[in-house]
């Protein structure tokens, strides 16, 4: 299967998943996989986590299939566990990139010009619950934790930014924002229904503050991906907050949502199919946003939570 073929099977498959559900076809998978072993899909062999648009086929996967666990095997993995593929199980098509260089004389300058390629590789993955003798025991069992220990999790990812890397952090106002200018978010204090519902948009504000040139720099970056359209620019960084938020509200088991992607959906129905890259993009610079705040070390000072009301 060539570059084409992948990218736009995998983005079919996730156009009609959105126009068969409509928001619902987006939030579920997210809050399917919240509440299995572990938020982020994992290969079961080795520990290892998954990143980019891996994360969100396997999601859809998990969701469309009705699985309970979040771990992944190759075919070849389960044999090497001594587990066998029931008969009759439909794999999840990922995509490894393989960097590589390709070096070339450059007879103007008479020095080797050096050009860096990343084809996409497909493989193929199956969930454990298809694999016939292994031992789960040992897996993960989901943590049962409240609304307002999932929240902290959210804010104290935000207090690590505030320290580390000046990000402001504000309660006020009645709408929740991030202001790249002042580079700060702004939450309105009990004026959610749910907690989660509160730490699912502080996940998506947080997000969008990677972008600033303190942290990724990626506004500049979407910017120039849409020269002199700054709808089209707006649209992606909300797709890429939406799926770095959903994410981090995965790895920490909250099922919340806001409203805002509504407003976006049928915007990134129409880019999707006029682009077929354009969920690669996303996915990966949400992956790097989600990894980015994880990593950030634990602040030594934090700031209050609102509770939800």
């Amino acid at each position: 299967m060539d570059k084409q073929d992948i990218q736009r099977v995998v983005t079919d498959r996730i156009i009609q998943a959105i126009e068969k559900g409509g928001m619902a076809a987006w939030i579920k998978p997210w809050a399917d996989i919240a509440a299995m072993d572990r938020g982020i899909p994992y290969n079961f062999l080795t520990g290892n986590e998954y990143r980019g648009i891996n994360v969100l086929i396997l999601a859809l996967g998990a969701c469309e299939n009705g699985f309970r666990h979040n771990a992944w095997l190759t075919y070849k993995q389960a044999q090497q566990l001594g587990g066998q593929v029931r008969k009759g199980s439909r794999s999840q098509l990922c995509v490894f990139f393989k960097v590589e260089e390709k070096r070339q004389l450059n007879e103007s300058t008479g020095e080797e010009d050096i050009k860096v390629f990343c084809p996409r590789i497909p493989f193929y993955l199956f969930n454990v619950d298809q694999v016939d003798g292994l031992d789960l025991s040992a897996m993960e069992k989901p943590a049962v934790t409240s609304a307002d220990f999932r929240s902290s999790a959210i804010s104290t990812l935000v207090n690590r930014q505030c320290e580390q890397t000046q990000l402001t952090f504000r309660h006020s106002g009645n709408h929740a924002c991030y202001s790249p200018g002042l580079d700060l978010i702004r939450m309105p204090e009990g004026d959610f229904r749910t907690g989660d519902n509160y730490a699912a948009t502080l996940a998506h504000e947080l997000i969008h503050a990677t972008g600033h040139v303190r942290r990724l720099d990626r506004h500049a970056k979407i910017d120039s991906m849409f020269p002199q359209d700054s709808r089209a620019s707006y649209a992606f960084e909300e797709l890429v907050a939406e799926l770095g938020s959903a994410f981090l509200c995965a790895e920490h088991g909250i099922v919340g949502e806001h409203l805002q992607h509504e407003t976006y959906i049928d915007s990134w129905l129409h880019s999707l199919k006029r682009d077929k890259t354009l969920i690669f993009k996303a996915a990966k610079l949400a992956s790097d946003a989600h990894h980015f705040v994880a990593r950030i070390p634990e602040p030594s000072v934090t700031l209050p939570l609102a509770v939800a009301a």
